[in-house]
């Protein structure tokens, strides 16, 4: 509790002018705040223990995931619905008038989402992103997003913020794994390998069991998150209980060594006498340099191929969403715990803030009261 006491958390954690807080738990918890989860991932929900004795507000599959993965008091989990606004109680700072919250999709994990607040002091909005991958379609053109007069603030997950973070679209990326399956489709004594988080990289092996119609098998503990991730019916149909059954496997990211592939082979005995891996991950730009084929690795009978796919915004998808959203200011969350660092993300050699798009200021985060190694939260996101 003391080590508790002695946190404090960075000041992006809270929406400025609020006593509204996103994915910061490591302090002492204040009943005079409001707490938001934005999805499932450890360096987001860090702090956030049994113990914990204050409502938190998410999404229905994060909800779920803190309840039957976390253990948390489900009397403290309260799952809000995508895309309504909804009061947000005892968010009314000085007697004022409650906040409404508005929960969008994220493109990122499942159950990651974006929260859009309105009715802040002062008339004002303000979106925080969690983690996202931004997409035109479905975030500029939200209903609730397109209706806003105006956006004051946009807290936004920087994670990508370098014009050296260019990546293919999360189709492409998919399309190009969905093709070099179909490759191995025919070759019966080839172990194909898929890499994922405990939470996160879905979407490229369900999209290669849907194109494919092949079975996957997932160990107990990941097979206990996508029960609480509400698939789709024909998709968890998808999934075996016996590893033998298949040849298709979703496996750690960390499985995907060639050491540990190799030791894969020899447990097999002799049933397979090669060995496919894909590892997906935003940190594979470099090897695909955009495209949608990233860098294979080859060592014998092992393949790994990482496939340039990120649940993060690309640095261009971030000048876009900043040009789509054109907020009042922006505040960096990813990397950013001094002013020094903030100002390198959004002053960029390329500029990821246009100032002929929109009006830009820092706010608390970017000022003096940031100094190194201050805070408690420290943004690494599994990517």
């Amino acid at each position: 509790r003391a080590a508790r006491e002695a946190r404090r958390l960075a000041p992006f954690k809270r929406v400025e002018g609020t006593n509204l807080i996103v994915d910061g738990f490591t302090a002492t918890p204040d009943a005079s705040c409001v707490y938001f989860l934005s999805h499932f991932h450890a360096d987001h929900y860090v702090g956030l223990t049994k113990r914990w004795p204050l409502p938190v507000y998410c999404s229905q599959v994060t909800a779920d995931l803190l309840v039957r993965q976390h253990r948390l008091s489900a009397q403290h989990v309260r799952p809000l619905p995508m895309g309504t606004a909804v009061v947000v109680p005892g968010s009314g700072v000085g007697g004022g008038a409650p906040v409404l919250v508005t929960l969008i999709d994220a493109n990122h994990c499942p159950g990651a989402v974006l929260f859009l607040f309105t009715e802040l002091p002062g008339g004002r909005a303000a979106l925080h992103t969690g983690d996202f991958r931004y997409h035109p379609e479905t975030m500029a053109r939200h209903a609730a997003l397109a209706a806003l007069p105006r956006l004051d603030l946009l807290y936004l997950d920087t994670t990508y913020a370098e014009p050296r973070h260019r990546f293919p679209t999360q189709a492409a990326a998919i399309a190009e794994v969905v093709a070099q399956c179909r490759l191995l489709y025919e070759s019966q004594r080839t172990l194909v390998l898929f890499g994922t988080y405990s939470i996160g990289k879905e979407r490229v092996f369900l999209a290669v069991a849907r194109a494919l119609g092949v079975k996957l098998y997932a160990e107990p503990p990941k097979r206990r998150i996508l029960d609480c991730i509400r698939l789709p019916p024909d998709d968890a149909a998808a999934f075996v209980d016996d590893a033998a059954a298949t040849r298709w496997r979703v496996v750690p990211m960390g499985a995907l060594r060639v050491d540990r592939m190799r030791a894969l082979l020899r447990a097999s005995a002799g049933r397979y006498d090669a060995v496919v891996g894909f590892r997906p991950s935003g940190w594979s730009f470099g090897a695909s340099g955009g495209a949608a084929a990233g860098r294979v690795v080859r060592a014998g009978a092992v393949r790994i191929h990482e496939v340039p796919y990120s649940e993060h915004s690309s640095f261009a998808e971030l000048r876009q969403c900043v040009r789509d959203w054109a907020p009042v200011r922006v505040v960096p969350t990813v990397s950013c715990a001094t002013r020094e660092k903030a100002k390198a993300i959004l002053d960029t050699p390329l500029k990821l803030i246009d100032f002929g798009l929109t009006k830009f200021a820092f706010c608390a985060v970017c000022t003096a009261s940031c100094s190194p190694g201050s805070f408690s939260d420290k943004q690494t996101s599994q990517r």
